[in-house]
């Protein structure tokens, strides 16, 4: 009699086996039709690639969990355990764990609405309260976000209120010179335009031409002045800036303006 219990646990122990390699091989399957059948041709009309990289991220993602709740119900009815008895008892449980799944809700609804809005995508730049980074995983139900000391920030969907996104459409670079006021401000002005022009003839990745946007802010012995220029997205805005800066310097150094700082 033992033994055949030992039999059969053995033969059911089996047979899960099989099922997890058999739903691990359908996975890599998926990901491969998804990537092949899905992803590729979407290319053609979507085209942005940001949307790309994200729609075979939550395609894949779907997949795989379908898949393991598959398989492990499957596994669940194989050892004899009722899975209608299971949802039974969680519905007897329900006000228990309500306060949990109202959480859960407000994640994925968020979740979906973020992805629906295209408001983030997979490699994204952005800002999320005080933590700034890349998107490295966007579900329905958390976004991760690896900041640039390289600490993985998970934040669930429901606690996302405001975005900084860094990555869409374009970037800006903006610079503020404070000048003293023995300069003279055509001058200064005359000087800064030249530059600019120069700058953005010997530099990559901008989309346009670097422009004087007037005076920021007037101080006791100093005026500032403030430039800025789009820049492509996935350009390094700090880099363009620090050139920039360097280059503006340079030009107001050989021309005899006096820079309080930049």
């Amino acid at each position: 009699m033992v033994i055949d219990v030992l039999y059969n646990l053995v033969d059911k122990a089996i047979e899960a086996i099989i099922t997890i390699i058999i739903a691990t091989f359908l996975i890599k399957f998926a990901k491969v039709f998804i990537r092949r059948v899905v992803i590729k041709p979407s290319t053609y009309f979507i085209g942005s690639e940001r949307k790309i990289n994200t729609l075979n991220f939550i395609l894949n993602w779907s997949t795989k969990y379908i898949i393991y709740f598959l398989a492990v119900e499957s596994i669940l009815v194989n050892f004899g355990i009722p899975v209608q008895s299971i949802l039974a008892v969680a519905g007897v449980s329900s006000v228990a764990i309500g306060f949990g799944a109202q959480s859960l809700i407000r994640d994925i609804i968020t979740g979906f609405f973020i992805l629906i809005e295209d408001q983030l995508a997979y490699g994204d730049v952005v800002r999320i309260g005080a933590i700034e980074g890349t998107v490295e995983t966007l579900s329905l139900r958390t976004t991760c976000i690896r900041s640039a000391d390289g600490k993985l920030n998970i934040i669930p969907n429901s606690e996302i209120k405001i975005v900084t996104n860094m990555s869409k459409d374009y970037k800006r670079a903006m610079l503020k010179i404070s000048i003293l006021y023995e300069n003279n401000m055509e001058d200064i002005v005359r000087v800064l335009d030249e530059t600019l022009e120069k700058f953005s003839q010997t530099t990559e990745g901008l989309l346009t031409e670097p422009k004087v946007l007037g005076l920021s802010e007037v101080g006791e012995d100093f005026v500032a002045i403030t430039v800025s220029v789009d820049c492509r997205v996935g350009e390094d805005t700090f880099e363009i800036e620090s050139r920039m800066r360097k280059f503006i310097k340079e030009n107001l150094d050989e021309a005899g303006i006096t820079i309080r700082a930049i």
